[in-house]
């Protein structure tokens, strides 16, 4: 028998204490009370018929994407498979002679320096981030949105979930219902049809948090619908579109002449399982919606930079390294450069109804919407940051080795998908459904972060590592020998310093304004939250030392993962979920952070 699903409004008292045999003899007493119901976990007839209907621009908002049968081997992807390749050329180059030997060197350094630049500009762009930080949870953002406007926004926020334990999404939601605005947010869980104990679950939820918000909803996604692959991209696809149908149908989507929705206030935001909110990021997300002026509020998505300090400083030092690195390349690379949306961000309905919803057919949906509101508008959509910051669960295991693996299925997962999705734009934009010099632009960006940053610059300083160590024993391949810098100069010996210390002082340089500026802004979320961690100075610092190290595992992880994806093709694309049972805390939570 196919699960029921509870729609509870806010405007009603909190349920009393009751077992769960008295909550499911109470369901019919909740579905008399005139704002609240119980409807089906699935897409009924009448909610499609909904969708049929409801036009948003003169077009039906039923409209889905497209499935069509997909070469499963010569894919695009093969560029970034290329690169890699490419990438290894210090491990050769440097044999071919002295000449090539000094090129190699030179090739590498140039890497190195743009590197230094661009982390240059991210760090300043994460400096400025970590003081808007400072002042976003004392600062009133409702305060400052025009009195008439705020109280006609509305919130739709949005959770998959699939097997996470019960404790978690309590914490998550429990991080919602705190909200200063809770009573203009319409919650949706959206489980799936093979998750464990849906009934009881959705019933404690219910009993908790029946009266937090302006309703509470949860939706059941049904198992192998054809064009979806299982995970949360078809979760979150199926939830925001039964929420959708079940809010026109109750009349929370006004509509005008023509079944025409009037939907210009309301903004949809999805989150993880595992995403604990600050209690004024939604009143700071309604500020920055009113804040954004009329002719591009609905081209543009706004994210949160996440912190991946939920129980971070229980983790192993690989862990907590890359989750204090991958907030910096969020703030620095993702958002500063207007790459993509990650996990937890936020649009307005109208974009999100224009771009069809989410893919269900791509595991890096985040990614995937990034690139449909692209092909909606017409252009690139710019990333707004939202200064609250958030935090999200981290990699876990119960032992090192089982962290250790877990830390490189996720890391592959995300490879594998972003090449995916690699293809996937090449395609829409060979085919004309975004501009040109915008598509052009974004495939500069993304190739760059993705292939660049996180992959190929690695391999080519680590295969230089590995040249340089050789040339202890033989010298003539050393860097003293090659001479790549002072070989530039007629008078070589004066210079020679340059080629011992130019590495090296990369590399310091890398230490303080990359690792330094990360772990900073790692410190002053953990402050700007009253987070509870206890790391230690001397640990904390042997975490600082090791990022580079981590760094380079990363690429490494990222390097295999591409030429698996260009050997394997599009079959070894799928979903692992990570495992977040190490993350769940209990009722007791950690939200120490507060509204003040």
């Amino acid at each position: 028998m196919r699960s029921p699903s509870i729609f509870a409004s806010g405007r009603t008292s909190r349920l009393p204490s009751l077992s769960v045999s008295d909550l499911a003899m109470g369901m019919s007493h909740l579905a008399s009370r005139p704002d609240e119901r119980i409807t089906s976990g699935y897409m009924s007839q009448h909610l499609i018929e909904e969708l049929r209907v409801a036009r948003h621009n003169g077009v039906d908002i039923e409209s889905t994407y497209q499935f069509r049968e997909a070469n499963q081997y010569f894919r695009w992807n093969l560029l970034w498979a290329a690169g890699c390749l490419l990438a290894l050329f210090p491990l050769w180059l440097p044999f071919i002679g002295q000449q090539s030997c000094a090129i190699s060197y030179r090739a590498t350094i140039v890497v190195q320096l743009v590197l230094a630049l661009n982390f240059t500009f991210s760090s300043v762009t994460c400096l400025n981030y970590v003081r808007r930080m400072m002042r976003s949870t004392s600062t009133d953002w409702w305060g400052m949105c025009p009195p008439e406007e705020r109280e006609e926004v509305r919130h739709i926020c949005v959770m998959p979930t699939y097997k996470e334990p019960i404790e978690l999404l309590m914490n998550t939601v429990e991080s919602v219902a705190k909200q200063t605005v809770a009573q203009q947010i319409v919650m949706v869980v959206g489980m799936e049809e093979r998750t464990d104990d849906i009934e009881l679950k959705q019933q404690a939820l219910l009993r908790r948090f029946g009266s937090s918000f302006l309703r509470l909803m949860f939706t059941v996604h049904p198992f192998g619908q054809m064009g979806e692959i299982p995970g949360a991209c078809s979760n979150r696809n199926y939830a925001s579109r039964q929420a959708v149908a079940e809010m026109i149908a109750n009349g929370l989507i006004p509509k005008g002449l023509d079944n025409e929705l009037i939907m210009s206030n309301f903004v949809l935001t999805v989150c993880d399982s595992d995403t604990t909110f600050h209690p004024k990021f939604f009143e700071n997300l309604t500020h920055a919606f009113l804040a954004e002026p009329l002719d591009s509020r609905f081209r543009v998505c706004w994210q949160s930079p996440l912190f991946y300090n939920i129980k971070l400083d229980e983790r192993y030092f690989f862990t907590r390294a890359i989750g204090v690195l991958r907030s910096y390349f969020m703030v620095g690379f993702l958002i500063g450069c207007d790459i993509n949306t990650m996990s937890v961000y936020s649009m307005s309905l109208n974009l999100l109804v224009e771009s069809t919803f989410f893919h269900p057919g791509y595991q890096m949906d985040d990614i995937i919407y990034t690139l449909s509101a692209m092909q909606s508008i017409g252009a690139r959509v710019r990333i707004r940051m939202v200064d609250t910051p958030t935090l999200n669960g981290p990699t876990s295991g119960s032992t090192m080795a089982a962290e250790w693996l877990e830390w490189c299925v996720q890391a592959r997962r995300w490879t594998i998908g972003a090449a995916e999705v690699f293809h996937y734009f090449v395609v829409k934009l060979l085919r004309g459904r975004m501009d040109l010099l915008s598509g052009l632009g974004y495939f500069f960006w993304f190739t760059y972060y993705y292939g660049f940053v996180l992959c190929w610059s690695g391999i080519i300083c680590l295969s230089n590592l590995v040249v340089q160590l050789i040339g202890i024993g033989f010298s003539d391949y050393s860097i003293a020998t090659c001479r790549p810098i002072s070989g530039l100069f007629e008078r070589q010996d004066e210079y020679a310093f340059l080629d011992v210390w130019i590495m090296p002082a990369l590399l310091i340089y890398q230490y303080v304004v990359v690792f330094g500026v990360a772990f900073l802004m790692d410190a002053v979320v953990v402050q700007v939250l009253a987070l509870s961690e206890k790391v230690g100075i001397a640990r904390g610092f042997v975490h600082y030392l090791s990022s580079q190290l981590v760094l380079w595992a990363y690429c490494c992880v990222e390097f295999h993962a591409i030429l698996l994806v260009a050997w394997h093709g599009k079959k070894i694309c799928g979903h692992k979920p990570s495992d977040k049972a190490n993350l769940a805390i209990g009722d007791e939570m950690f939200l120490s952070c507060s509204s003040e």
